[in-house]
């Protein structure tokens, strides 16, 4: 019985040795003992607002990115919108003129019968009249007319004509778009060569001034060159009332 309380006695002594051994051991190597930090809690927060700062920031971005592509398609319509236009505008500018053409077609010159005048001068001075034998604007207006029909542009002396050009005489001169143009007088004339030819020959204006001796003379071009009209479209006899929106003729 003795013996056994020894035993007793000295687990319990180095137990107790042991422990002491341990809490010296701990101080020594300056071991730390886990417990709650009040910083860690702090950095846990700044992490958890950092997060969400990041998601809203992500949200955010998801959104220009959708408000971009809504601005380039809107980009892509307009671009396609004024490409429409312009080419509105284009066929307007042609369908008034306005544009510069090339194609084939006939030049009729037109001349003064100065020759002719002369003789009839000095022939017989009492009845001569210079009139007989001056281009007139009803020559070059009946001539347009004529042609007009088969022709997809006319010009005379690089003036545009369209359908509100004017031909009339100013003295010893004619003007065209309020341009004063003088002989020789040039009509070109763009389109089928041969139609255009038949409905020259065909033309009782053009028989009267080969049948008065005036200088005509035709010839063919596989490319005239006829400027844009560049006159004005102003109104004449009409004018817009003010709740009325301007409308086209044709």
């Amino acid at each position: 019985m003795r013996t056994r309380r020894q035993k007793i006695l000295l687990v319990t002594v180095a137990a107790f040795l042991i422990g002491i051994f341990i809490m010296v051991s701990i101080r020594a190597n300056n071991i730390p003992i886990l417990r709650a930090d009040p910083r860690n809690e702090e950095l846990i927060r700044s992490i958890t607002a950092l997060e969400e700062d990041i998601a809203a920031l992500e949200e955010d971005r998801r959104m220009l990115e959708e408000q971009i592509a809504a601005i380039h398609d809107e980009q892509a319509r307009g671009e396609n919108n004024l490409g429409q236009l312009r080419q509105i505008q284009e066929n307007l500018r042609l369908i008034a003129c306005q544009t510069e053409l090339k194609g084939p077609g006939l030049i009729i010159t037109i001349d003064d019968n100065k020759e002719g005048a002369e003789k009839a001068k000095s022939s017989s001075p009492e009845t001569f009249s210079p009139e007989n034998y001056i281009v007139h604007d009803k020559d070059l207006l009946y001539i347009v007319r004529a042609l007009a029909p088969y022709a997809e542009a006319m010009a005379i002396n690089n003036v545009r004509l369209n359908d509100s050009s004017h031909i009339r005489c100013a003295g010893t001169v004619i003007l065209i778009n309020y341009a004063i143009l003088a002989p020789p007088y040039d009509i070109k004339v763009l389109g089928d060569q041969d139609i255009l030819q038949q409905a020259l020959q065909a033309a009782s204006s053009y028989r009267s001034l080969l049948y008065n001796m005036m200088p005509v003379k035709t010839v063919t071009a596989e490319e005239l060159v006829l400027p844009g009209y560049s006159g004005t479209y102003a109104p004449v006899f009409s004018k817009l009332s003010q709740n009325t929106q301007p409308t086209s003729m044709f």
